[in-house]
């Protein structure tokens, strides 16, 4: 009704793309959610809030299909924008901090990911507070960096 290339549709492909991820079909998931980024950077442009949301749940489903090489760009572009947007100390920023620190432990790159983690510890923790539950979850995976275990998120 709308158009294959509406905002909605965008909405609707990342929708049945989440649901099929929870089911554990990531490569029916793939181009789906590589529809639903083309949509919103056509409409929305290259530097929206909800293309920088895009890039990073692409950017996981790749993280989680050990496509890391793939990965990568799209976290650290997503990261890239919603700073530039939302300012260093956003917990949205946090967040891409986190997943791009994640990926950086996954391709064993553990002296690169120790900083990003650690601002985001310290803005969550100045932003959420030290109860959070993000800032819980970063500490704990701050932790787990230095032990050289496996990361929560």
């Amino acid at each position: 009704m709308l158009g294959p290339d509406h905002l909605d549709t965008a909405r609707s492909l990342s929708i049945v793309a989440g649901t099929l991820q929870d089911q554990g079909d990531l490569a029916a998931a793939r181009p789906l959610l590589e529809r639903a980024l083309a949509i919103r950077e056509r409409e929305l442009g290259p530097d929206h809030l909800d293309t920088a949301a895009s890039l990073s749940i692409l950017a996981s489903l790749l993280q989680d299909q050990r496509e890391l090489a793939g990965a990568r760009p799209l976290h650290e572009r997503a990261l890239a924008i919603r700073e530039r947007v939302l300012g260093p100390d956003h917990p949205d920023v946090a967040l891409s901090l986190h997943n791009l620190a994640s990926l950086l432990h996954d391709q064993g790159e553990l002296a690169a990911a120790s900083p990003l983690l650690e601002r985001a510890l310290a803005t969550y923790e100045r932003v959420l507070g030290t109860d959070h539950p993000d800032t819980a979850t970063a500490r704990a995976n701050l932790g787990s960096l230095r032990g050289r275990r496996k990361l929560l998120v």
